[in-house]
């Protein structure tokens, strides 16, 4: 997992993230489920892991980021732990749901698949999601070229696919789109979230006051209290099955 946030992009993390969470896992699982132990791997400042615990007793959320990790979201059901990004150490067959919330492209490995399965109690479910804002068309507002998807080096709709999956049933892969409010103020901390278009508004605009001066350019663009921002949205469901015998 990526241990790239420094204290100032983790800082705009912490202060505004989509409200997307939630509704992604109520569109994945079965609202009435409830579960005893999650694992949210990748947990950032704890958004992902806050909207685990709707549906669990106890949530374990971890990330290898001191940075994310120092800003977490504090919760009676929620237990914040460092992390190396690919060793799960927790004793076998202990929890529920496995959550991978656009963390798992940092990550992907053999390895960590191995020690999921382990950790993963049968029949446990095991959702891999995320969200990506579609922010070139406010980039460009601003007069600014967006990266490329190669410059970005990411890919939202990894799962585990490539992977040897034995005990591991696909149940669902889905790819849809949504749109957003939010105000200018929220959008400067979700631009400025991430590095590298942190990199690009700073060259742009500089370093000094970058929060003020863009959330002064984003509200003169706005013809309203709020923007629309689009939204595409991707999730895979994996369950645990029992292992074969022979």
């Amino acid at each position: 997992m990526s241990t790239a946030y420094d204290p100032i992009t983790a800082k705009h993390y912490a202060a505004y993230r989509p409200s997307l969470h939630l509704p992604i896992l109520q569109k994945c699982l079965d609202e009435k489920s409830r579960y005893a132990y999650g694992l949210d791997v990748g947990c950032g400042t704890g958004q992902s892991a806050l909207a685990l615990s709707h549906f669990c007793e106890k949530v374990m959320a971890i990330d290898p980021s001191t940075a994310m990790l120092e800003n977490t979201i504090p919760h009676d059901q929620i237990e914040y732990r460092p992390c190396n990004g690919q060793d799960l150490d927790f004793e076998p067959n202990t929890f529920d749901i496995i959550t991978f919330a656009g963390s798992l492209y940092y990550s992907k490995s053999q390895h960590l698949l191995d020690q999921v399965l382990q950790v993963a109690k049968s029949n446990a479910m095991v959702l891999i999601y995320d969200f990506m804002i579609v922010l070139d068309p406010t980039l460009e507002q601003l007069g600014l070229t967006p990266p490329t998807k190669q410059q970005l080096n990411y890919e939202p709709e990894v799962d585990f696919s490539g992977l040897e999956m034995q005990n591991l049933q696909l149940h669902n892969k889905v790819k849809e789109e949504a749109f957003l409010e939010i105000s200018p103020t929220n959008l400067s901390h979700l631009l400025l979230a991430d590095n590298d278009h942190y990199a690009i508004l700073a060259s742009k605009f500089g370093e000094a006051d970058l929060f003020e001066k863009l959330t002064e350019r984003l509200q003169g663009t706005a013809r309203s209290d709020t923007l629309q921002i689009g939204a595409l949205i991707y999730y895979t469901l994996y369950s645990r099955s029992q292992p074969r015998t022979l």
